[in-house]
């Protein structure tokens, strides 16, 4: 059951009325809710690991009063590693156990070795990435004295697995998250309106651009060698619109489904593609997994302090474990490293050239040549996360070279390549208007968010903007219970 469904809508409901108007006694009644539904909703996907999730959950829900009544350092510390060391070894197993057998069976091979590792493909659990970095968190942060233990079982469950956010985020810290479980909930008209405002343009980005786009891109990425460089440069300038409109999507109507259930959560994008810099952009892409690596990683190693050297390191290590965090395949692993480089290469040229005259001249660049340079250089990087291989990626790169007169000799050479992609011109057409919409959306409400943009205009217009999402979806969307998304595989 996932959002862009009409299951997950008539489920959203009936949680909604048992929540609000049955059981909404107190907290622990609402936890409860929460709880059933949630592992519900979680086993319709794969009922077996709802035992994976139960288990981590009772280890670390000991593991942290352990830790807050350990006499002293030493203890403290020993059940810190134990719960670092269950949910990274149930992270390790199912995501990266094949990964391993698989690159060291290659190394044996190259060395002219007879002996292989033979291994069982093991299914990768639906948002295990996420809930075992959203556990940590509260282990972590115990840890440290930055909250209690909690003792209430109902709350920290529901904290662990809250269906709106247990596939693919956004990743909470216990800190912000916990408390709002523990304490009670009454219902608030607005907050629900804000809730359904959110959900709404989550299923517009998702359905009627990245499901879209997703047919042409994956068309396209099967069997590049038979396109021009003019459809290769198209398939590559969509591919970043479709994750960003899939992923942004699912956290919009993860945050508005909470809402619903009076829960706040963290915001995940920030209008990525109005940064002015690689920089800026990776501070509103994915970010509560960015915060995360900051806070727990980035920073014990020192963050920016110390020597250049230190810290552009730091940079780079960050890049290269959230690209292995992505998937366990050396293309996310090099995927990694590659925005780690253009990041610390953007960085230290604009430090090499403070106090100069072309720092002073590049402050005066439009921003809407940066919005570009931001864009092209996060789409190149994406070629290699969306190919199938890095091989794949190199041939796709040479393909973009190719053929690129014949498509301007006539109007017809020109709709025909488009069509190769595209049912006719219209649907290309289309795409496009909704990738215009898209962005003018975001432009309009980047500065105050959604809710208080809409809440400055008139009703009138307020309601012929939710028309017209709506109608758009229904009339141009790709509105199935099959186009799953991007991020459930991580």
């Amino acid at each position: 059951m996932i959002f862009n469904s009409v299951g997950y809508a008539i489920f959203l409901v009936i949680i909604f009325i048992l929540y609000w108007y049955f059981f909404s006694k107190n907290a622990k009644t609402h936890n409860a809710i929460i709880l059933l539904s949630s592992y519900l909703f979680y086993a319709l996907w794969d009922y077996k690991f709802v035992i994976l999730i139960i288990a981590s959950s009772v280890f670390d829900y000991n593991a942290a009063i352990f830790i807050d009544n350990a006499p002293n350092l030493k203890k403290r510390k020993l059940f810190l590693y134990l719960s670092l060391a269950m949910n990274l070894g149930f992270l390790f197993t199912f995501k990266y156990f094949n990964f391993f057998i698989d690159s060291t069976n290659f190394v044996l091979n190259l060395t002219g070795s007879n002996t292989s590792f033979s291994f069982k493909n093991l299914i990768l659990p639906i948002g295990i990435s996420f809930y075992t970095f959203q556990a940590l968190s509260y282990t972590i942060d115990v840890y440290k004295g930055k909250l209690k233990a909690c003792r209430d079982p109902l709350a920290y469950f529901s904290f662990v697995c809250f269906f709106p956010q247990i596939a693919a985020g956004p990743i909470e810290r216990a800190v912000n998250l916990l408390p709002k479980f523990v304490s009670k909930r009454s219902f608030n008209y607005q907050q629900s309106v804000e809730g359904l405002r959110l959900v709404l343009w989550g299923l517009f980005k998702k359905v009627a651009v990245a499901d879209v786009l997703c047919t042409y891109v994956d068309v396209f990425n099967q069997s590049s060698q038979n396109y021009s460089g003019m459809l290769v440069l198209i398939s590559f300038l969509f591919f970043p619109i479709q994750i960003y409109c899939d992923f942004s999507g699912y956290s919009d109507m993860a945050i508005g489904s909470a809402k619903l259930f009076g829960i706040e959560l963290s915001k995940n994008f920030n209008t990525p593609f109005f940064s002015k810099s690689f920089s800026e952009f990776w501070s509103r892409w994915h970010i509560t997994l960015n915060t995360w690596f900051r806070d727990y990683i980035y920073i014990p190693l020192g963050g920016s302090k110390g020597s250049n050297y230190k810290y552009y390191r730091n940079i780079f290590y960050i890049f290269l474990i959230s690209g292995f965090w992505h998937g366990a395949s050396w293309k996310y692993i090099i995927w990694g490293a590659l925005g780690g480089l253009f990041l610390i290469f953007e960085v230290g040229f604009i430090n090499l050239m403070k106090n100069t005259l072309f720092y002073s001249l590049l402050g005066k660049v439009p921003t809407f040549f940066k919005y570009i340079y931001t864009f092209c250089l996060f789409a190149f990087i994406m070629i290699l996360f969306r190919a199938n291989s890095v091989k794949e990626s190199l041939i796709q790169i040479n393909q973009l070279t190719k053929n690129w007169g014949m498509q301007f000799a006539s109007w017809s050479n020109f709709t025909l390549e488009i069509e190769k992609l595209f049912t006719d011109l219209r649907e290309f057409i289309l795409a496009v208007l909704a990738i215009i919409i898209l962005m003018v959306l975001d432009y309009t409400w980047q500065k105050n968010g959604i809710d208080k943009t809409l809440q400055n205009l008139s009703k009138p217009i307020r309601w012929f903007i939710y028309y017209f999402l709506i109608g758009w979806i229904c009339l141009f969307g790709e509105i199935n219970d099959y186009v799953t998304f991007v991020y459930f595989q991580f």
